[in-house]
């Protein structure tokens, strides 16, 4: 038969505590107990005489409900949401440590992605006659496009997303391609961003509205450097275009 341990003894019994920091017992502790501070989200060890941090502080939040840093660990980290600002507690007071540079999309008239194939239809009532997948989210964006219609008619044509129409009517009845721009936001990936069209008054078997050069103008800026807002956004030359998918009808 193998040889047996067996425990006869336990020489040290230790808790654990779990309770606001104010309510962890200081009187009666067994040295090597652990008290969590609830209110603090900080683990801690008594020493015999104190309770000693073994964990620190780290929370994220708006700038304006950072706690008070003396009630703290030292090297605690606090991340403003809102400033943009890693804090650490350094000598009791809370330092910014980090200064974040935030950067997005901005509409302008640097071509990013196009989808120029002149396509047209025959239709009477709004239909669709362009579209691009969005591969990639596009937070501002500048949409242009040339739109005619059949001599002595009128073409109308709207931009949509998903379906949806969510640019302004435009119109032309010179015979000629006109050039439309409009500035939207907040698109994200798998947003279908289309351009519906018709003749108005047409003829469905004669008379046709046409479009081309559907196309994508931004650039990307920064808008927060060191954890300050600027006053007026910063061009960055780093080409920012991302993917799309053209998928005209």
């Amino acid at each position: 038969m193998g040889t047996e341990s067996i425990i006869t003894t336990i020489s040290r019994l230790n808790y654990c505590y779990y309770s606001a920091y104010a309510l962890l017992p200081t009187s009666g502790v067994l040295t090597g107990s652990l008290g969590f501070a609830t209110d603090r989200l900080v683990l801690y060890r008594w020493s015999g005489t104190v309770w000693e941090n073994i964990t620190i502080f780290i929370a994220s939040g708006v700038l304006a409900n950072i706690p008070v840093a003396a009630t703290l660990p030292e090297g605690s980290l606090y991340y403003a949401t809102d400033a943009f600002v890693l804090y650490q507690i350094q000598a009791g007071i809370w330092q910014p440590i980090t200064g974040a540079t935030v950067s997005t999309l901005a509409v302008s008239d640097d071509l990013r992605n196009s989808n120029n194939t002149e396509r047209s239809n025959l239709a009477t009532s709004y239909t669709k006659i362009k579209e691009i997948l969005l591969n990639a989210n596009l937070a501002a964006c500048r949409i242009k496009f040339d739109m005619y219609a059949t001599a002595g008619k009128t073409g109308r044509a709207k931009i949509y997303k998903n379906g949806v129409a969510i640019g302004a009517e435009q119109s032309n009845g010179t015979g000629a391609y006109v050039t439309y721009s409009e500035d939207f936001t907040g698109f994200v990936s798998g947003d279908l961003i289309q351009i519906y069209g018709y003749v108005f008054f047409g003829d469905s078997a004669t008379e046709y509205v046409y479009i081309r050069n559907m196309r994508f103008y931004y650039k990307k800026v920064i808008t927060a450097l060191s954890g300050d807002t600027l006053s007026a956004p910063l061009d960055v030359a780093t080409d920012p275009t991302i993917s799309v998918t053209n998928q005209d009808p």
